[in-house]
Formats: C-alpha cells, sequence, structure tokens
C-alpha cells in the first residue's frame, strides 16, 4: 500500500542514501534481511555494521520526520489547488 512503501523509500533515503543530516552520509546495516549478494551485499557478508539500539532510533525518527513533513506538502499542495480538482 502506499503508507508501506512511502516508508521504506524514507527508510532508504536515511539509512541507504545518507539524505538525513541527523543520520549522517553512511549506510547503516544490521537488519540480516537474509538479502544475498545480488541485493547490495557483498559475498563474505560484510555488509554495513549492525546499528546501536540509540541509532535505530534515531533513524526511526527521521524516517517518520520525513514522512510526516511529505505528508503535510502533500496536503499542502491538494488543498491551494482544490479549485483545479473541483473543475
Amino acid at each position: 500500500n502506499d503508507f508501506q512503501q512511502c516508508t521504506q523509500v524514507a527508510s532508504a533515503m536515511v539509512t541507504q542514501l545518507g539524505m538525513s543530516e541527523a543520520v549522517g552520509m553512511r549506510v547503516i546495516g544490521g537488519s540480516g534481511g537474509g538479502s544475498g549478494p545480488f541485493m547490495g551485499r557483498d559475498f563474505m557478508g560484510q555488509g554495513a555494521p549492525p546499528a546501536s539500539q540509540q541509532l535505530r532510533q534515531l533513524v526511526d525518527s527521521e524516517v517518520k520526520r520525513l514522512v510526516d513533513e511529505q505528508y503535510k506538502r502533500g496536503m499542502t499542495l491538494l488543498k491551494s489547488n482544490m479549485y483545479l480538482l473541483d473543475q
């Protein structure tokens, strides 16, 4: 669904693409999601190091912040252009 996809994109922005000033430009791993070497992990299992609990909480708060900001942005755009939708 849309909320799930939005959360996944925001999570990738923070944990894989370094698009959070609070977390910084680094790859954060530790999920152990069983992904193979063709899904971003190397052959020896030496992917990103596991994240601490504090870092995971920071990532979660950044993901929530991104999702909330974009939700507000979307609602503002819809409300300010409602006249176009009514045509």
